[in-house]
Parts: structure tokens; sequence; C-alpha cells
């Protein structure tokens, strides 16, 4: 017959058994920028390029928070919002440097991306979702810029357009 196992074994589990321990998890109130679906259509200057729509997220010990972050821009809750931070944009790694986020991007994801909106809203979205979520630095001072690499690398520009070798300060949103 099946071996039943039940979660609740009599006594008090004796830690040696190799029994996982639950993995703490860290619940977030976070703020993702989307793309305002209208300024892309009508290039209307005098609306937001951007959208803000408010989650929870909850991230395991050792999970990389800033990528569970970012990971969310590409799902889009509305039809009044939209994303160029697609599935197909992958995160090498994200991490806080001093008052500074780096985000490593695979070339793969972003060579070939899109034109310059593309590129301007793909950064946009990116720092601002970064730099609006203090909470996430924890006790760090809050970070102040994102630099991006890919690959590891520093480079000129991501999809071409628009230089990214230094740092972007936060957006004027």
């Amino acid at each position: 017959g099946a071996m039943v196992f039940t979660g609740c074994g009599g006594g008090a589990p004796d830690p040696q058994d190799g029994a996982p321990e639950e993995p703490i998890v860290m619940s977030y109130d976070v703020k993702i920028y989307y793309v305002n679906n209208e300024y892309v259509e009508t290039g209307d200057e005098n609306l937001d390029p951007l959208l803000v729509d408010e989650k929870k997220i909850e991230v395991e010990e050792g999970q990389n928070a800033y990528i569970a972050l970012l990971k969310l821009l590409a799902e889009v809750p509305n039809d009044e919002m939209g994303t160029v931070v697609t599935d197909d944009i992958i995160f090498n790694d994200v991490y806080l440097n001093e008052e500074t986020i780096v985000v490593d991007l695979a070339s793969e994801g972003i060579y070939g991306h899109g034109g310059s909106l593309t590129e301007m809203l793909f950064i946009n979205q990116i720092v601002a979702t970064l730099l609006e979520n203090n909470e996430l630095a924890g006790s760090d001072s809050p970070p102040k810029k994102v630099q991006f690499l890919v690959d590891g690398e520093i480079v000129e520009s991501l999809m071409g357009h628009i230089t990214a070798s230094e740092p972007f300060a936060q957006l004027d949103l």
C-alpha cells in the first residue's frame, strides 16, 4: 500500500533528522511601473509614460527580492498598462552595491529589441520600479541609482539609442 506521510508526527521533530525547515518568507508591498498604453498609442507628451500598480510580493529567504520584483513587470494587470520588460528578458543578477542597484541583463533578451521609445520605457520601468521600493533594501540606505550591465559588462547602450554606461538616477516621474 501507499505510505502516507502526515505533517504532524506526534512528538517534537528531531532537528537531526534532515527535515527541511520552513523557509522564512518576507512580504513586501511594492509599486510596479508599467507602460501607459495611451501614451504609447497617442504620443501625447502630457500623459505620464508610466502608470503604477501596487502589489504584494512574497520572497523566500535566499531568493533575490529584486529579481522577484522585476519579473512582475512582465505580468500586465489591465488593459491600460503595457510592458516592454517581457518574459524574454533574462536578469542574470540584480544586487545592491552601496547606493546603486546593479541590474545585470543577458544580452540575448535585449539586443535588437526595439526603438528608442522602447528603450526609454524599458529603462524607465526598471529604474522606477527598483528605486521606488526602498523596503527591499532592508537596513541599507535607500538606493539612489541603477546601473545596467549586459552579461556582467558595462555597455554603451542596451538597445543602441540611450547611453547606459553611467548609472541612472531617480527618473522624473
